[in-house]
Parts: structure tokens; C-alpha cells; sequence
């Protein structure tokens, strides 16, 4: 396999620990479709404040109706769907 970024192909990598790297995490809403689904923006920052990386999460359905403006929920779903454990 031939690595070109012109026509990328998936780069195989050494395993490693991105709980132990990413310390701090900043969520917030992208777009809002009201009783419908929400997608949060969530920036992972490593311990010297670079960004590691941007995810989206999708809250839809039964978990957008549990939701019910109780942020703490929607934080609390964020992390887990990135596997993520609030300190």
C-alpha cells in the first residue's frame, strides 16, 4: 500500500492512550433541530492546552428526550460516547 494524501488510504498505527494524554475537553452545541436531535462540538485539549482533536456527537431520540435542559446530562452523554470520565 502506497501512503499518497492525494488518494488517502487508512495508516495503520502503534496503539496508544489518549485517556492518559487528553485532560480537558470543551462542548458545545453545533447545530439544534428542537425536539428533535442535537450535535455537539467537542475540542479534546492536551496538558500543554494544544487541541488533540474535534469530534462531533449526535444526541438523538430517547437520549435528546432525557436531555430536558439538564446539561448535566448532555455533558455526562458526551463524555461517555467519547469514553471520556469527568474528574
Amino acid at each position: 500500500m502506497s501512503e499518497s494524501l492525494a488518494n488517502p488510504d487508512i495508516i495503520n498505527i502503534q496503539p496508544f492512550a489518549v485517556s492518559k494524554d487528553v485532560v480537558k475537553v470543551k462542548i458545545y452545541i453545533t447545530s439544534l433541530e428542537f425536539n428533535t436531535k442535537a450535535v455537539f462540538g467537542v475540542d479534546s485539549y492536551l496538558a500543554n492546552g494544544g487541541i488533540f482533536k474535534h469530534d462531533d456527537v449526535i444526541m438523538e431520540g430517547e437520549d435528546y428526550a432525557l436531555w430536558n435542559n439538564d446539561d448535566n446530562y448532555a455533558i455526562n452523554f458526551v463524555l461517555g460516547k467519547l469514553g471520556y470520565v469527568k474528574a
